[in-house]
This record gives C-alpha cells, sequence and structure tokens, in this order.
C-alpha cells in the first residue's frame, strides 16, 4: 500500500500504526490488565480514527444530492459491516453452544449486535465491562461496533442538514454543528464519570459522540489547510509511531480508577497524532 497525494486523504500509513497500537494495547489489556491497566484507551483511539477516516470517505466522495449520498452511504456500511458481523454471530453462537452450558441465554445478545444495539443491551443489563460477568459474554465486544453504527446512522443525517454534499463550501457550518455536539456529549460524559455512572459513559453514544465528533472535525480542519495535507501525507509512519507509541504506553499505566483522565488523554493524542 502506498500514500498518494490528491486533494483528499486516502489510505495513509500513519493511521493504520496508530490501528495497531490501539490494537496493541486493548491485547495486553485483556490479557493481563496489570501490565497496562488503562490499556482499554485503544477502543477511544479507534473511535477518533473511525471518525477521521468516515469523514475522508465521504469528503472524497464529492458533491451529490442529499438522497444518492444519504443512500449510498448506508449501503455501503451495511455491506462493509453485515456480512462479517452475520459470520462472526453464527461463529461465535455455535462454539458457545459447544462449550457453554445453557448458552440460549447468549442469543439475544446475539440478536441485538446484528442490529448494532449491542451496546445499549449492556448498558441496561448493567453489565460491568471490567467485571468477571462482563468478560464471560461472547458478545461484549460488540459494544464499541454499536457505537460506531449508531454513529453512522446520525452523522449522514447532520451532513445533509447542514448542506454539505451539495455545497463543500458549508464545511465550516458542518464543523460547527459537530463542536456543538461534541462539547454536548462531552459534558454529559464527564457529568456520567461523576455521578459514577460508568456503564452509560462508556456504553452509550451519548457519552462517546464526542470521540467520534472530534475525528470528523479534525478532517474536515484539515480539508480546509492545504499545507497540512501535504505535511500530513509526507509523515514517516515509523518515526511518528516511534513517538507517539511512548506516549500511549504512559496513559495506558494510569491506574484503571482514574477512567476519565485516561480516556481523555488519548483522545487529545490522538487528535494531535492525526494532525501533525
Amino acid at each position: 500500500m502506498t500514500e498518494t497525494k490528491s486533494n483528499h486523504f486516502t489510505y495513509l500509513k500513519s493511521i493504520n500504526a496508530l490501528r495497531a497500537i490501539a490494537v496493541v494495547l486493548v491485547f495486553v489489556n485483556h490479557l493481563s490488565p496489570s501490565l497496562l491497566p488503562s490499556g482499554f484507551i485503544g477502543v477511544d483511539i479507534f473511535f477518533v480514527i473511525s471518525g477521521f477516516v468516515i469523514t475522508n470517505s465521504i469528503i472524497k466522495r464529492g458533491i451529490e444530492s442529499n438522497r444518492n449520498f444519504l443512500l449510498g452511504f448506508y449501503a455501503r456500511r451495511l455491506a462493509r459491516i453485515l456480512p462479517t458481523l452475520l459470520v462472526y454471530t453464527i461463529v461465535t453462537l455455535t462454539i458457545t453452544a459447544i462449550i457453554i452450558p445453557n448458552s440460549y441465554y447468549y442469543f439475544s445478545y446475539a440478536i441485538r449486535a446484528i442490529w448494532g444495539l449491542s451496546n445499549i443491551s449492556f448498558y441496561h443489563a448493567s453489565i460491568d465491562y471490567f467485571s468477571d460477568s462482563g468478560e464471560m459474554n461472547p458478545f461484549l465486544q460488540t459494544w464499541s461496533l454499536g457505537v460506531e453504527e449508531q454513529f453512522y446512522l446520525i452523522l449522514p443525517i447532520l451532513i445533509s442538514l447542514t448542506g454539505f454534499k451539495k455545497n463543500p463550501t458549508k464545511s465550516k457550518i458542518t464543523t460547527a454543528l459537530l463542536s456543538i455536539l461534541a462539547l454536548a456529549s462531552f459534558a454529559g460524559f464527564a457529568t456520567l464519570l461523576h455521578q459514577k455512572n460508568i456503564s452509560a459513559a462508556y456504553y452509550l453514544i451519548t457519552s462517546r459522540f464526542w470521540e467520534l465528533g472530534l475525528g470528523c472535525i479534525t478532517c474536515l480542519i484539515l480539508t480546509r489547510k492545504k499545507y497540512k495535507f501535504d505535511r500530513f501525507l509526507n509523515i514517516n509512519p515509523a518515526q511518528t509511531t516511534l513517538l507517539i507509541a511512548p506516549l500511549f504506553i504512559i496513559v495506558a499505566l494510569i491506574p484503571e480508577d482514574q477512567l476519565g483522565i485516561a480516556i481523555v488523554l488519548s483522545i487529545a493524542i490522538s487528535i494531535l497524532f492525526v494532525s501533525l
């Protein structure tokens, strides 16, 4: 894979490097939470990446009518997500039925995962992601996909409302709207953490919108700054990763009870990375 210069971001090795760091952080945290107590921030990094990449994809498609944009966007998302999700669900249910007695309990979670609602199910069931009961649920990891699917449902509507797809010069309006919603989401996230309502802060799209939204906003801002494009496209992924990876590892060492601090710092570093 290579990086090509164009009017918009194409495949960027630097983004893939950030994905790799996120995967390693989550993997190590699951393997041994004591090694990287806040390694779960890899998920937060992924949310920023998702917001950035999906916005780049929307921009890259150029001018479209709202109808064509909405229908095309949702069709592409379904084609990209659903086949893999169905295979994962069928295989996981089959294995679960073989090794876990009374595994029919998990069937409802499988159905909700397919509909992109598993995060809401885990919230209503008050399942603590970090508890033993949470780790035993084979569909627990689908909560983040649920958040992303709900974001993908909302984002195109917001973009259509601002008229951005029919007139790209209105990107400032789109950026302003996303900024307002991201600030409101962050305020809700901070409030829930203060109230010790970790499940709501962790699982719900209203508490996670700000992370995905910041990825979108970063991409929109960079598209208006040509010199930033050129600089970004010329980043040496290896050198940048050597700079960024230690910062994420330091954040991942923050104690688990400092959840808010770890997440905010991880988002800040992610934004710094994609803005270099």
